[in-house]
């Protein structure tokens, strides 16, 4: 079963791409994987236990295209599976799982890349679409890419990106939102020495607002 485990910070370079196409397919489902798993939570533990860790790797690695110079030395994105959200036991994972549950379409971790400075890279994703991927890949968040959003972040557990709040704009074009989606900033770790930073996405009437209280209590430790 420890095999199955998904490590967001681990450094080793295991795991190898797995075909494009499929990887396009599978991930938009996402959502729908967990909630069928939520409501047969006995037997897919049941089936967890039966099926040999080969069987389904907790996550790929999607070869994206290159967006600039800056981005040749990252060239993957890990895209978490609905097997490797269900199967995890990391705070961050778990936060995934609820808040895909609860409404939310896409999750994005971004990773300290150094305890000196606050800089972080794209690491992960669940959910989204292969354009977005491309976007994300290599992508770095800073201070000083945006000082006014870390004004804010670095006191708070929780972020709601405004399209309509100035200090967020930059933020929120990162990413590529379109003004009608939401996107809620997490900081993972105590606030003193966060190691990561997970971003959440939905459109339309989402739920994935109400269950911030119980992400950030995981995401805190």
């Amino acid at each position: 079963m420890s095999e199955k485990k998904t490590s967001l910070f681990r450094k080793d370079g295991s795991g190898e791409s797995q075909n494009e196409a499929s990887g396009a397919h599978e991930m938009p489902s996402v959502t729908r994987l967990l909630n069928r798993r939520k409501l047969t939570g006995s037997e897919g533990a049941q089936a967890g236990a039966e099926t040999p860790p080969s069987a389904s790797p907790p996550s790929v690695r999607v070869k994206v295209a290159t967006r600039s110079g800056e981005r040749r030395g990252a060239q993957r994105l890990d895209v978490l599976t609905a097997e490797a959200i269900h199967a995890g036991s990391e705070p961050e994972i778990r936060a995934i799982g609820l808040l895909l549950t609860s409404g939310a379409e896409w999750a994005l971790v971004l990773v300290r890349e150094t305890l000196a400075a606050e800089h972080y890279r794209a690491k992960a994703v669940a959910g989204g679409t292969r354009e977005r991927w491309n976007l994300w890949t290599g992508m770095g968040w800073s201070e000083a890419a945006f000082p006014e959003f870390w004004r804010e972040f670095r006191n708070l557990d929780e972020v709601v990106l405004r399209s309509d709040h100035s200090p967020h704009a930059g933020c929120l074009r990162s990413l590529g939102s379109p003004p009608t989606e939401q996107v809620w900033a997490y900081g993972v770790g105590p606030r003193s020495a966060r190691r990561a930073i997970l971003l959440v996405g939905a459109t339309g009437r989402s739920g994935a607002g109400t269950v911030s209280e119980q992400v950030v209590q995981l995401l805190s430790r």
